[in-house]
């Protein structure tokens, strides 16, 4: 019994390991849109370029100007927020989950925010840093699939691929479109 679990993780791991691959790149697409609308209330001029900057993929230029924006209102959450997503699309994750952070001490009612530090932490391999955002973004979104697979994601980032199957099985049936994470799952675990 034991050697047939054995082969079975190993399967389940193999079979994770090409699924999330994809998996990863569509729920970063799916994360990231909803936080690059995101209004900055009480915009500026400043805020209103850097909005612009951010929709036209210049996210360095963006960043220059919400520095300028979150220098003249470092109260504001949603200045944060861009800030934390132009930074992470320039690949500083770290920096970015400093702004979401920032963010939540100001306003914590923010689930895509709470989803976006979890994104930071996970991007920069920090798993079990990952893995308390995405259960409190799973509590406010319950039938959201990205907390789902972003968990499993997680704890297959820890190598507890037990914990990692039930959540990516989850994230399945919250979002049956995923036919690679499906089909990996009814295949091998």
């Amino acid at each position: 019994y034991a050697r047939s679990q054995e082969q079975r993780t190993h399967r389940c791991r193999n079979a994770f390991s090409l699924s999330i691959r994809s998996s990863l790149r569509l729920a970063e697409i799916l994360l990231l849109l909803p936080l690059s609308t995101m209004p900055l209330h009480g915009q500026n001029e400043l805020a209103a370029q850097a909005t612009e900057l951010m929709k036209a993929g210049k996210f360095h230029d963006a960043e220059l100007l919400l520095r300028q924006v979150e220098a003249e209102d470092p109260k504001n959450p949603s200045a944060h927020n861009s800030l934390g997503f132009a930074l992470g699309q320039q690949d500083e994750f770290g920096a970015a989950a400093a702004e979401y952070r920032k963010s939540l001490s100001l306003n914590s009612a923010q689930p895509e925010v709470v989803l976006a530090l979890g994104v930071a932490e996970f991007k920069q391999g920090h798993f079990v840093a990952a893995i308390p955002e995405f259960e409190r973004f799973t509590k406010a979104k319950p039938e959201d699939p990205r907390g789902s697979l972003l968990l499993g994601m997680s704890y297959y980032g820890t190598h507890e691929y037990g914990k990692a199957t039930p959540y990516l099985q989850k994230a399945v049936q919250n979002d049956p479109s995923n036919l690679e994470l499906r089909n990996a799952l009814a295949q091998n675990c």
